[in-house]
């Protein structure tokens, strides 16, 4: 299950909007608004760890999208990874700095300006298994 259907699921989540938009080399994303009770309208993103810009350090978004999603009244942005939930309010990108790492324009807000929630661990026993492959030479 989408970490989307599953707040919807438990009424963390009062409506969702999306809407496409396309790069520059012709490659489409969608831009998420979650309407939450009691706090407001947040633009959601999945990513992976890997995604964050290491240099300078942040997670950028691209600017068109960004600037539909604070258009509409966004009033948080919100990253979900794989191992954490980055969390800041739309007021920080007063900092942020625009860059071009060849996709189009983006918005990068710094890391200092994310309040991290980091995910916990599932029990013992419900944890994905994984198995080392032996390769032969």
């Amino acid at each position: 299950m989408r970490p989307q259907d599953r707040l919807a699921k438990t009424g963390e989540v009062e409506k969702m909007t999306k809407r496409r938009f396309t790069r520059p080399d012709g490659t489409v994303y969608a831009v998420t608004l979650e309407h939450r009770p009691g706090g407001g309208l947040v633009y959601t993103r999945l990513a992976k760890e890997r995604h964050k810009c290491w240099r300078p350090q942040g997670w950028a978004f691209d600017k068109p999208g960004l600037e539909w999603a604070v258009g509409q009244g966004a009033q948080w942005l919100e990253i979900q990874t794989e191992a954490a939930v980055y969390r800041c309010p739309t007021s920080t990108l007063v900092e942020a700095i625009e860059v071009n790492f060849g996709a189009g324009p983006q918005i990068l807000v710094p890391l200092e300006h994310w309040t991290i929630t980091k995910k916990k661990c599932p029990p013992a026993g419900q944890q994905e298994r994984f198995t080392q492959l032996a390769f032969e030479w």
